[in-house]
């Protein structure tokens, strides 16, 4: 997986967008965007299972490099449709929190939070 800060234009999986802004005083750290795009699979649930895998590993990510990261920082993790797939409501995963959450999301002991109707403009449900 390559992280790049600050990536223009849609990140395509295994690369990853990585950006931030400090939150202070709302909580003591920065807000870290980890984005990427995934392109659907055959079925609903082999493309949330690509989802889902594709956060878990994000996840293992931070939980890699947390030393590069502040102790009060939180992060977003989101995987969405490419330009090329859905024009709007491109979000279907967005999970994430502070470290325990990252780690939890990380180990599978926690779950990975879908948007709601993800799957309707790509499999019609």
């Amino acid at each position: 997986m390559k992280v790049i800060k600050d990536i223009k234009g849609d990140p395509i999986w295994d690369t990853v967008s990585q950006s931030s802004c400090d939150c202070r005083p709302t909580f003591d750290g920065d807000l870290v965007n980890l984005a990427t795009c995934l392109a659907p699979k055959r079925t609903v649930k082999e493309t949330e299972d690509a989802l889902a895998a594709c956060a878990r590993q994000v996840a293992s990510w931070v939980m890699a490099h947390r030393n590069e990261f502040g102790s009060g920082d939180r992060f977003q993790i989101i995987v969405g449709w490419p330009e090329t797939v859905a024009k709007f409501n491109r979000q279907a995963v967005k999970t994430g929190g502070d470290f325990d959450a990252i780690a939890g999301i990380a180990d599978g002991t926690r779950e990975v939070f879908f948007m709601s109707g993800w799957s309707k403009q790509i499999f019609g449900e």
